[in-house]
């Protein structure tokens, strides 16, 4: 058979086999469950914390509210020494498919000169959250840049990235991250969860000197998109005509 006949047969063929191997393109349908952003602020200075909670904003309907936020801020004066708390996080949509997070917190214990200073502390605490389900095997990819006091997690401000299943209750994804990053995980169809914090806490203890300062702070940003995985048939369909195209070329170097 010559070069252009069997050309002309693998051309011919590759439609057929298409067909034989192809099954429809399933699509990923992402499901909206809900979405939510919190904060909260503590601040006290010789005295107990008062708290004091930003909105708790809830969607239940991505095409309805496709923008959550919160924000809390607190402060308390106790003589010369100062402290101050502020927290913000928002959730925003481009369909169920993509999600972009915002998280912050901050925190500032000053005791400024004087005779007149005491012990303070203040916490900030900002999150938001998306709860989502999956029709099919699909991969969730996550980019993010997160800096936390001093650019490093520290025991007190902190940013953590959780990702959850909801139906196999357990984590894909858990804990603290810091700098620019981005990671992705291929999951069954089922439901699950992703969760932005940000955390930060400063405290001048008893007996202090003067001029005491503590503060810290972290923020955030996310972006989530959710694509179907590619179909087992769709690389099949390829590895037949790479296969079609190598046959083609050993029949020709056999006949030079």
């Amino acid at each position: 058979m010559t070069n252009t006949r069997w050309l002309t047969v693998v051309a011919h063929t590759l439609p057929l086999l298409a067909s034989a191997v192809a099954t429809p393109e399933v699509q990923a349908t992402v499901t909206f469950i809900q979405a939510g952003a919190d904060t909260h602020t503590q601040t006290g200075s010789d005295a107990p914390d008062t708290v004091s909670y930003g909105p708790s904003d809830r969607s239940l309907n991505v095409s309805l509210d496709p923008y959550v936020v919160s924000k809390s801020d607190s402060r308390v004066d106790h003589g010369t020494t100062t402290a101050t708390a502020s927290a913000g996080s928002a959730v925003q949509f481009n369909g169920a498919d993509k999600a972009d997070f915002f998280v912050r917190s901050s925190v500032n214990a000053d005791a400024g000169a004087g005779p007149f200073q005491f012990p303070a502390h203040g916490s900030a605490s900002g999150s938001a959250f998306y709860d989502f389900s999956v029709s099919t095997e699909s991969t969730l990819s996550l980019s993010f840049a997160a800096y936390p006091s001093g650019q490093t997690p520290s025991t007190n401000s902190y940013v953590a990235l959780n990702l959850f299943s909801a139906d196999a209750h357990t984590y894909l994804r858990q804990g603290l991250v810091s700098g620019l990053e981005t990671m992705s995980f291929i999951v069954p169809a089922g439901s699950y969860g992703v969760t932005l914090t940000a955390f930060a806490e400063g405290m001048i203890p008893a007996h202090i000197a003067a001029n005491t300062e503590a503060a810290s702070g972290a923020t955030a940003n996310v972006s989530l998109s959710i694509s179907a995985v590619p179909e087992p048939a769709t690389g099949a369909l390829m590895l037949v005509g790479l296969c079609a195209v190598g046959e083609a070329r050993r029949r020709r170097l056999r006949h030079r």
